[in-house]
């Protein structure tokens, strides 16, 4: 494994050389030094585990991979400090822009990213984290799959969403990729371990040659299901992903939520035993309990985690009541995955909880909304920053959703009486047929401003909806004259309430 962790490394830097265009092009020396002898105590121990993996047993291992992470952790807090005392330096937008290189880490980068000063943030350097950031936010864990459409080895289209009820190890890689080539055996034996256990894996191929793309996969006797679209590096897939370097992998749970990536070696087959393990013995006892009321299901589920705070169990119980449930607060949700601890934080239920409630927590009242750029109905761009100054209401909408409809009359009567009171609203619409959302506007005839959603990439989810954790329609948003988040709901009354006491 040591080896391989070696060749990964060198493929990486020969691929990703144009990453580094990111940084800035002249470093602090002074400050690199500085940085290099504050982590020294780290950087040394790193050095040490590396050299003991290369003779490290199994137990060995997975104890020294851990130690690994942990150090990786204390990095990154000393990362932290060093950018909030120095938010202006130019050698904190370089440690940022480390996290982003290679396959790159969404967390940890918008946490360093969210400490730089706000003119940093708007140099050409900062745009640039800014933008690579948006991109690596799709494949954050937590985050939901692109349904993605490609030919497989027969020419014939095949979907993401085709293997909908699965874990699905999407797994990018290449013929001429040696480190790829490598690590295949060990899909291999994780496929045949788990595939009647309901796990597969998915191959997208970076080939730009049908030839060497399909004598590779017999060469290396691969069963599982395999696309490309021939076109190398620029992959539509691994574009969007912002995927510069391979291999590189993506685990989805079987809603269709990223959970894990980059997995190798032994921490693919410790992942997959430990989400096989939790999900077939923990599945029965979860039918049983779907059948309480909801106040007692909950409290089962609570004094289950508060006994076995280091079980998956509690976070699988947990994940499967909050899919249907919208009456928990942000609170309540918080109280409980606190009290989780050691392995179960790393489960596969866990995770993507904890990711979601912390991208809620971002857009909850007294943040500032996200700032976005969208088309109107005549072609020309709206910023929402544009509309500082007023009192704003973003409507989620779409053409299509019988309830947005059914409440645009009543959204009218509140314009009408707020209008002239610094109020406005947007409608955004989630319509992916132009045409549609066209013809709703000539019927509904909305005297506000109408933007319409934009998806990445085709059967993408739309990326400010997303940006807005909006999961369901219609939804609102509405914002103070500085761009702050006064309310956040689906619940068009909190909206009227809350109006109704600024402006009355």
């Amino acid at each position: 494994m040591f080896k391989n962790i070696i060749s990964v490394m060198v493929l990486l830097l020969h691929l990703s050389a144009a990453a580094f265009a990111q940084a800035p092009p002249q470093l602090d020396k002074t400050a690199l030094q500085a940085w290099q002898g504050s982590i020294k105590d780290l950087t040394t121990r790193e050095n040490e585990i590396y050299s003991a993996l290369k003779n490290a047993n199994e137990a060995q291992e997975e104890k020294l991979e851990l130690e690994l992470k942990a150090l990786a952790d204390k990095k990154l807090q000393r990362k932290a400090a060093y950018v909030t005392a120095n938010p202006n330096s130019s050698f904190s937008v370089s440690l940022v822009s480390d996290e982003l290189l290679f396959m790159g880490n969404y967390e940890d980068g918008t946490l360093l990213f969210s400490k730089l000063d706000g003119a940093i943030k708007q140099s050409p350097a900062g745009k640039k984290i800014e933008e690579r950031l948006s991109i690596l936010k799709r494949s954050a864990i937590g985050e939901q799959m692109l349904d993605f459409k490609q030919n497989d080895m027969d020419g014939k289209p095949m979907k993401f969403s085709d293997f909908k009820g699965k874990y699905v190890l999407v797994d990018f890689w290449a013929s001429w990729c040696k480190p790829c080539r490598a690590e295949n055996p060990n899909v291999l034996r994780a496929y045949e371990q788990y595939k009647d256990k309901g796990f597969t894996v998915l191959g997208i191929s970076l080939d730009d040659k049908a030839e060497s793309w399909k004598k590779a996969v017999m060469d290396d006797k691969m069963p599982w299901p395999q696309v490309s679209d021939l076109k190398g590096f620029k992959n539509e897939v691994s574009t969007y992903f912002g995927i510069q370097a391979i291999p590189s992998t993506l685990l989805i749970n079987p809603e269709g939520i990223i959970i894990a990536k980059d997995l190798r070696g032994k921490a693919l087959h410790r992942k997959l035993a430990t989400l096989f393990k939790t999900a077939e013995s923990d599945k029965t006892l979860n039918d049983s309990i779907s059948k309480m009321k909801r106040p007692e299901r909950l409290k089962w589920i609570s004094d289950y985690i508060t006994r076995h705070p280091e079980s998956a169990s509690g976070a699988y119980f947990l994940s499967e009541f909050l899919k249907f449930d919208y009456q928990t607060t942000l609170e309540q949700k918080e109280e409980l995955l606190n009290k989780f601890t050691a392995a179960a934080k790393q489960s596969a239920y866990y995770i993507p909880m904890a990711a979601a409630l912390r991208r809620k927590k971002q857009l909850q009242p007294g943040n500032m909304a996200p700032d976005f750029t969208l088309l109107q109905a005549n072609g020309k761009p709206l910023s929402l920053s544009s509309t500082r100054g007023k009192y704003v209401l973003i409507d989620f909408w779409a053409s299509w959703c019988v309830p947005c409809r059914k409440a645009i009359p009543h959204l009218k009567e509140v314009y009408a009486k707020y209008k002239s009171k610094g109020f406005e609203i947007i409608s955004l619409s989630g319509d992916q047929m132009d045409g549609s959302w066209k013809k709703a506007l000539e019927i509904e005839k909305m005297p506000w401003l109408q933007l319409v959603d934009d998806f990445p990439a085709k059967f993408s989810p739309s990326r400010v909806g997303s940006m807005y954790e909006v999961n369901f329609l219609p939804f609102y948003v509405l914002l103070d004259k500085t761009g702050k988040i006064l309310v956040y709901s689906g619940n068009e009354k909190e909206v009227e309430d809350k109006l109704e006491s600024l402006l009355n």
